[in-house]
């Protein structure tokens, strides 16, 4: 590993199927709220995810990978959760 790399690496197989219906997108940001930010998360960043993760796949059910990969990133990259409180 080089230095100044972190690589992390998480089974995201549940929320893959359970990215597959837009329905789910709720429980996939409760599990990584969790996982992630130790359930501190608002609700306006919740919203703001699913909100963005929607208006980028839907129609396209084929992206179930790419919606679970995109809140991923947005979680790990919120205030919510890059701010220790």
């Amino acid at each position: 590993m080089r230095e100044g790399r972190c690589r992390n690496s998480f089974d995201l197989g549940p929320e893959m199927e359970l990215a597959r219906a837009l329905d789910n997108l709720d429980e996939i940001l409760r599990r990584f709220d969790l996982l992630l930010c130790n359930g501190t998360m608002s609700e306006a960043t919740k919203t703001s995810i699913k909100d963005a993760v929607i208006a980028e796949t839907t129609g396209r059910d084929y992206m179930y990978v790419q919606r679970v990969e995109t809140m991923l990133h947005a979680v790990i990259i919120s205030p919510d959760c890059a701010i220790e409180q």
